[in-house]
């Protein structure tokens, strides 16, 4: 067994460094030993030129003048527009229903019927309260109007507690 470890070794170093160096180029028109004696001999038909990303250009277009025209370039897409938090912060407003069980449809019909703008969301948050964003004004909302809004919702006395959201701050 001490006799065969080199060897072993060996043979495995070979079979190794075989299996790992990728197969020897060759002409398309060359032609072996195998070919000869009558064994089917496939050529490697693989492009050598690299493959562009982007396909091929597009011919020009005439333009009925004569002169060529190309096409113009396809805009890039646009992204949504979304208004930043500085801006959605006053349209935003937390309310706590004074009865505990309304439904998030009354509670979304009182807002709309009472302020006159649609409600884009309206969800639940902690302890009974209730995240109420209104739809974008034209022109936008500022800290008056958003206080404008809460001193409507406190009129209507389905609220027991009205207030603007705040943006969060670390200290």
């Amino acid at each position: 067994m001490r006799r065969l470890a080199p060897l072993l070794v060996a043979v495995i170093a070979t079979l190794g460094a075989a299996c790992a160096s990728p197969p020897a180029e060759r002409p398309i028109d060359a032609v072996d030993d195998g070919a000869a004696a009558g064994n089917d001999v496939v050529a490697d038909t693989t492009p050598t030129a690299p493959i562009p990303d982007e396909g091929p250009p597009s011919p020009p277009t005439d333009a009925g003048d004569g002169s060529a025209v190309t096409p113009p370039p396809t805009p890039p897409l646009e992204r949504p527009k979304v208004d930043p938090i500085q801006v959605t912060i006053w349209n935003r407003f937390l309310v706590k229903p004074t009865d505990k069980g309304m439904p998030e449809t009354e509670i979304r019909r009182l807002v709309e019927e009472s302020v006159g703008a649609p409600v884009v969301t309206l969800r639940r948050t902690a302890v009974g309260y209730w995240l109420v964003q209104l739809a974008p004004a034209e022109p936008p909302r500022g800290r008056a109007e958003q206080q404008a809004v809460i001193d409507t919702l406190k009129k209507t006395g389905a609220f027991a507690v009205v207030e603007g959201d705040q943006i969060m701050t670390i200290k």
